[in-house]
């Protein structure tokens, strides 16, 4: 089981989500309470918003 680092807020959908392993994790977080999370790069700005969808972002 890899640990994820959440580096934001999930009040306002601008999240970083830093893989100490890989270095990056692209994927959609599920919450649990209906509310997911996209990963953005670790090294990049974190500018993606939430989303609904429940399909998992394009490597």
């Amino acid at each position: 089981m890899q640990t994820a680092t959440f580096v934001g807020s999930r009040v306002d959908g601008t999240v970083s989500v830093v893989d100490p392993v890989a270095g990056h994790l692209r994927r959609t977080i599920d919450l649990g309470d209906g509310a997911r999370i996209q990963g953005v790069d670790a090294d990049s700005t974190p500018s993606t918003p939430s989303t609904k969808q429940g399909a998992e972002s394009p490597a």
